[in-house]
């Protein structure tokens, strides 16, 4: 869901992203699979265990604390669920990272490997100047009309990213406004 542009090598074209990847963010791992990254997708899926292990160490803890209210009518919290918290808190902030990291850390790999702009793709050359992953060119500085095109171009793009993230935020917000309520009423 990031700014797509095009890049090629060999008269090879491929995908090169630009801005915060909301399907990393959403789906973790299975972005770098389907860009044939393996290696960052190894490095992907064992973060995704970890977090499968904190989680399932978290709602066991959680589980004991709920048993023994329900059961023994006492509340006992155990110190041992605070760390698998944290580490819940932590995690967030680490998929947030990575999410605002990984397409630039892509295509920056792409330009390691030897790829570069397709020849006269504006847009892309914009969107890529924009977000400072090329410089710009004594040629570009003088030509003023391409300056405002690139400009076009950049307000377009970075117009469609406030979309998604008004998106994903509403998203966001009308699932934990669900399953609030979905609590409430099972509360009942």
């Amino acid at each position: 869901m990031s700014i797509k542009v095009r890049l090629e090598k060999d008269n090879y074209l491929k995908n090169a992203y630009v801005g915060f990847s909301w399907t990393t963010f959403f789906f973790g791992f299975w972005v770098p699979l389907f860009r044939k990254n393996f290696r960052d997708f190894a490095y992907f899926f064992m973060f995704f265990l970890c977090k499968i292990l904190v989680l399932v160490v978290y709602t066991k803890e959680l589980y004991k604390i709920i048993y023994t209210a329900v059961r023994e009518g006492r509340l006992e919290v155990s110190y041992y669920i605070i760390v698998p918290f944290i580490l819940i808190m932590a995690i967030y902030q680490i998929d947030i990272f990575l999410a605002y990291a990984y397409n630039k850390y892509f295509t920056t790999k792409m330009f390691e490997k030897g790829f570069y702009l397709v020849e006269k793709d504006e847009y892309s050359a914009a969107i890529l100047k924009d977000y400072t992953y090329l410089p710009y060119t004594e040629e570009e500085f003088n030509d003023e009309e391409l300056l405002k095109r690139y400009e076009q171009h950049a307000k377009r793009a970075r117009k469609a990213e406030r979309k998604k993230l008004i998106i994903a935020i509403s998203l966001i917000l009308a699932y934990y406004v669900l399953v609030i309520g979905l609590s409430l009423i099972a509360g009942q």
